[in-house]
């Protein structure tokens, strides 16, 4: 899944509705129930109390539609505006008005209640405030109702991006919510992974909200999220037969003294990422502490330095391993002890280096 910047993102918007004819409205609609069902999915009692901080713009045009489905849900939440109705404009506009009409649908504008009143019975927020577009600092009263969710809310959900979070780089200049969640649309923006976004955003998951497949493919982007689904659609598929000989063999050169818990996650990894044998090369005073503490790994004692490291005359063991192996890993906890520079390569087979043990090539 590509991770854009929110100027990519407006571009895909503005393709789907231009140039493909998908109504604006569609489109908030979906958004909208989107981030209603990703509440009711963390919620699941219709009695929380849930505020919606909504701006002027359209993601405060989404947090009026979630707040009218949770209407029918049977939730009771609470509308706080940034600005006067009067300023509202647009499909956030048309929007508020199909919420407002609904029966039991509260809402107030900032200024006109008190905070004791908004804020009581420390509600779930709704940070619908400020979109993938905006820039800088959060200026009053946007900033003023930031602060008081993070002090008085129960916990921030965050639509398509935390207010006051720049989506091309992460940063936030001023206030800015502290989500345990976010739901972005269509595609992540780099903002969620990078500087104070990467704290701000908490759990991130993405909506689809009816964008054409071919333009989120399409997308400019400088970097992918693994996924589950690319995960699983890169795995070899095995037949019910299968046993450990065929599901590929790997050799991993890892471990020094008091290193040598590297050496053992690695080679956990190494079995749970699906390889059916794998052999743990190290220190031969560590081999008996590896075998007791990951039994179903294969151990490979290696001849040490006076100090515990792997020592030069291991070479001609690794190279022999190689050769019945399919992939290497080299590395992990090895350290600073390895004393030996410039061994040649011990394997022409797939290998991946940790970069300290790159002195060993």
């Amino acid at each position: 899944m590509k991770i854009v910047t929110g100027q990519v993102m407006a571009a895909i918007d503005r393709g789907a509705i231009r140039d493909r004819g998908i109504p604006s409205l569609s489109l908030m609609e979906h958004a909208g129930w989107s981030v209603a069902c990703e509440l009711h999915r963390l919620c699941q009692d219709p009695t929380t109390p849930i505020l919606f901080l909504c701006g002027r713009g359209n993601n405060g045009g989404d947090g009026f539609v979630a707040a009218r489905h949770l209407l029918g849900w049977g939730y009771r939440p609470k509308v706080l505006l940034s600005h006067p109705v009067e300023k509202l404009s647009g499909d956030g506009r048309v929007n508020f008005e199909r919420y407002s009409q609904c029966p039991f649908a509260d809402w107030n504008a900032w200024g006109d209640v008190s905070d004791h009143y908004i804020f009581s019975n420390q509600p779930v927020v709704v940070d619908a405030l400020l979109g993938t577009g905006s820039k800088g600092a959060p200026e009053a009263p946007l900033k003023d109702m930031i602060r008081l969710a993070n002090q008085e809310a129960r916990w921030i959900l965050g639509v398509d991006m935390p207010s006051g979070v720049d989506s091309v780089d992460g940063s936030a200049e001023g206030e800015a919510p502290w989500c345990r969640s976010t739901l972005t649309f269509g595609l992540p923006k780099q903002g969620h992974f990078l500087r104070d976004g990467l704290d701000l955003t908490g759990s991130l998951s993405v909506a689809d909200i009816g964008f054409p497949r071919d333009l989120l493919e399409s997308a400019e982007a400088e970097a992918e999220l693994i996924t589950g689904k690319w995960v699983r659609s890169h795995l070899p598929s095995y037949a019910i037969s299968a046993h450990k000989g065929v599901k590929g063999r790997t050799l991993l050169v890892a471990g020094s003294p008091g290193m040598l818990g590297a050496a053992l996650l690695a080679a956990r990894a190494c079995l749970a990422s699906g390889s059916g044998l794998a052999t743990l090369a190290l220190p031969r005073s560590l081999n008996l502490a590896a075998k007791a503490a990951v039994p179903e790994v294969m151990t490979l004692p290696l001849p040490e330095t006076l100090d515990g490291s792997i020592s030069k005359e291991s070479l001609g063991i690794l190279m022999d391993a190689a050769s019945r192996m399919d992939a290497a890993g080299i590395g992990p906890g090895l350290g600073a002890t390895l004393k030996q520079p410039n061994w040649p390569v011990i394997s022409s087979k797939p290998a991946l280096f940790r970069w300290s043990s790159m002195r060993m090539v």
